[in-house]
């Protein structure tokens, strides 16, 4: 790892630790959420909520993945993906909020203040932001043919 620049492992572990910390988080938000409404929801709307925890929980391994592997060896369409996913899972809160009139702000949410929870969405949005363009000089074609000229003599 001593071979990566320091502005792409700075990316690295924000990729990694937003990942995760999301993770766990929408996890404990959607089982929270599950046991107070069980015998509330239809068949139907559970279905779409673990659906919907599911499709996140995979996204956010995804990322960690994406940026352990090949964002890591400096392929191209991995910093596209990476910051892409990082991007929608977040930005999914906010649209949502907009759209559900405070859906998230202005409500209770399972694990406290709704508007904490926004709060901590955008600003971690803006982070997956921050470490996409932190880590946009190693994934330029001029940097990545240089890198890879380096790399084969």
């Amino acid at each position: 790892m001593s071979d990566i620049p320091k502005k792409k492992k700075i990316a690295m572990w924000l990729f990694t630790f937003l990942a995760m910390a999301y993770l766990i988080v929408e996890s404990r938000g959607a089982f929270m959420h599950w046991q107070e409404n069980i015998n509330i929801w239809e068949p139907h709307a559970m279905l779409h909520a673990i659906q919907g925890a599911v499709y996140t929980q995979a996204l956010c391994i995804m990322v960690v993945v994406l940026t352990w592997i090949p964002f890591r060896k400096g392929e191209r369409w991995a910093w596209w993906s990476v910051g892409f996913i990082g991007v929608a899972l977040h930005g999914a809160h906010v649209i949502g909020d907009a759209m559900s009139h405070g859906g998230l702000k202005g409500a209770q949410a399972a694990q406290g203040s709704g508007e904490m929870f926004y709060a901590i969405t955008v600003t971690a949005l803006i982070l997956y932001i921050v470490g996409f363009f932190l880590s946009r000089e190693f994934f330029t074609k001029e940097y990545i043919e240089n890198h890879s000229l380096k790399s084969s003599t």
